[in-house]
């Protein structure tokens, strides 16, 4: 498999669970809600390594449940707007302003981060007409 430069920590990743039928029961895991399955149909979306979604797959089934399971697995576009919304976070992302975090119109995925400048007129006049905050950060730019 070709590397793409990112690592991916699959120790936990994002598991969803549909659980029908059973036995009514309950579960809680650490940094989760309480999980809860009524004996009808219940869908859970945990973040588990896979050991752990096996035993939680196991716990249903042993109270009579069908269970399915998948992981949700990051694609490529989305590794690399995680490395660049990280990439801000610590700093490494010069901004125009010391607003531009916070904008309406702050896109990550365009050279200078600014939406409204890149953005084509329908879209840039739907939000404008749609979203309080579109239109205050518009008037508010120092850099408009």
């Amino acid at each position: 498999m070709a590397s793409t430069g990112h690592t991916i920590d699959l120790t936990r990743v994002l598991w969803t669970f549909q659980v029908r039928g059973g036995h009514a029961f309950s579960f809680t895991l650490d940094a989760h809600p309480k999980v809860q399955h009524d004996g009808a149909m219940s869908l859970w979306s945990l973040y588990l390594s896979d050991g752990e979604a096996r035993a939680v797959e196991a716990h249903a089934v042993s109270n009579g449940s069908r269970v399915t399971r998948h992981a949700e697995l990051p694609n490529t576009e989305q590794l690399e707007e995680r490395d660049t919304l990280m990439s801000a976070q610590r700093g490494e992302i010069d901004f125009l302003t010391i607003q531009c975090p916070s904008c309406f119109w702050m896109d990550m995925n365009v050279v200078n981060r600014c939406g409204l400048v890149v953005a084509d007129s329908p879209t840039r006049e739907t939000a404008l007409t749609t979203f309080l905050k579109a239109r205050e950060d518009a008037i508010s730019c120092p850099i408009r």
